[in-house]
C-alpha cells in the first residue's frame, strides 16, 4: 500500500492520521510515518479488508465490543 492509498483508506474508514495511529495502537509519530512513507503490511492488510467489507473503524470497534474510536 502506498502512502496515497493509505491516506485514502483511512479517510474512507473514517479516521484521521492521529485516529489511525490510535486505532492501531501506535504513537502519533508512527502514524505520521505511515502517511509519509507507507504502512506496514499488517496495517495495509487490515485496511484493505475493512474497505472490501465496507467496515468503518467504528464498525470494527463495535464488532470487538469496544468503545467508539476517536478519529
Amino acid at each position: 500500500m502506498t502512502r496515497n492509498e493509505y491516506r485514502k483508506a483511512i479517510a474512507i474508514v473514517g479516521l484521521s492520521q492521529l485516529g489511525a495511529a490510535r486505532f492501531f495502537k501506535a504513537g502519533p509519530r508512527t502514524g505520521q510515518r505511515w502517511a509519509a512513507k507507507s504502512p506496514p503490511n499488517g496495517i495495509a492488510l487490515c485496511l484493505r479488508l475493512m474497505l472490501a467489507l465496507k467496515l468503518s473503524a467504528n464498525d470494527v470497534m463495535k464488532l470487538l465490543g469496544a468503545d467508539r474510536v476517536s478519529s
